[in-house]
């Protein structure tokens, strides 16, 4: 259900993060170029030492590795080998971690990516907050074989294993634009969440408020590279680390037809 509209707004450590590749068409045998950025397109350093777990998955095989680093020491992209055709699925989970967020951003945080309203609880806000953050990101790509075929696959639509998954039910790389895409958010250990979608040419997102079991849709109404972000959000009153705890997932995938 179509719950309002958001702009997508600054990096803070509280945001999410996008997985993106150079290029979402690739060919086997080659190699994909990943980088990190946040959902308003601003680089972010590719997480390296945070990552807990990192995986690519095509044509039946899967790969997995507890740390990926940039073949150039400051690098924020790393290569990634294509070793057969389909869609391929590309993703990690990072290690949880513990930022200090200012009481406004937090605020405009959890208004605009959870629709959070500011009840008395929010208004009287500590200048600062300690939340702990848990980030997973996913992306899907077409990868063509040397005749220029793409084998049919069940990846797109499989389930990835990581901590927050959105997870869709059709493979969205063969939609049309203007078609619903069904998705399943799962945010482990998290309050209920809420998804955001948006194409990456306009500045507005749509959000939308998942059923109780994660379901939703989204509709894909234009060409070109779409982003999916969801976000759960509690308050941690008995927690000694943490006043609040963000889990966020983030999935990008082009439409192409």
């Amino acid at each position: 259900m179509l719950a309002g509209l958001c702009a997508a707004g600054a990096l803070r450590a509280q945001e999410a993060e996008l997985l993106l590749p150079d290029c979402f068409t690739a060919s086997v045998g080659g190699s994909l170029e990943l980088r990190v950025e946040s959902p308003a397109g601003l680089a972010a350093p590719w997480p390296g030492e945070r990552l807990e777990w990192l995986f690519w998955r095509v044509g039946g095989l899967q790969e997995n590795r507890d740390t990926l680093l940039p073949r150039a020491p400051g690098g924020q992209t790393v290569a990634v080998p294509l070793a057969a055709s389909g869609v391929a699925m590309l993703g990690y989970d990072a290690r949880p971690r513990i930022v200090a967020v200012r009481a406004d951003g937090l605020r405009a945080f959890l208004a605009g990516r959870t629709g959070e309203r500011a009840d008395a609880a929010l208004r009287a806000l500590d200048p600062q907050s300690l939340v702990r953050v848990r980030s997973s990101a996913k992306t899907l790509v077409r990868v063509f074989g040397a005749a220029g075929e793409l084998m049919p696959s069940s990846v797109a639509t499989s389930k990835s294993g990581q901590a927050g998954e959105i997870r869709t039910w059709i493979d969205p790389t063969a939609l049309r634009a203007g078609s619903d895409l069904p998705v399943e958010v799962h945010l482990s250990g998290a309050g209920r969440a809420t998804l955001l979608a948006w194409p990456a040419s306009r500045a507005l997102a749509a959000l939308v408020r998942p059923g109780p079991d994660g379901a939703a849709r989204v509709r894909i109404d234009a060409k070109g590279v779409w982003i999916l972000e969801a976000h759960a959000a509690r308050r941690l009153p008995a927690d000694p680390d943490a006043d609040w705890e963000i889990a966020s997932a983030t999935l990008t995938f082009e439409v192409v037809r």
